[in-house]
């Protein structure tokens, strides 16, 4: 069975669903790691 043409890389709708989702998971994940980030800080200077 021959493959396409068009059969290599990524189209240009998979490569923005990967940045979006990347894009929510930092969204997420950043809030959360400032407030760890200065938790820490505060335990530090005690």
């Amino acid at each position: 069975m021959k493959p396409s043409d068009n059969s290599h890389g990524f189209t240009l709708t998979e490569l923005l669903v990967v940045l979006l989702i990347i894009g929510i998971l930092v969204a997420i994940a950043l809030p959360n790691y400032m407030k760890f980030v200065q938790k820490i800080k505060e335990l530090a200077w005690w």
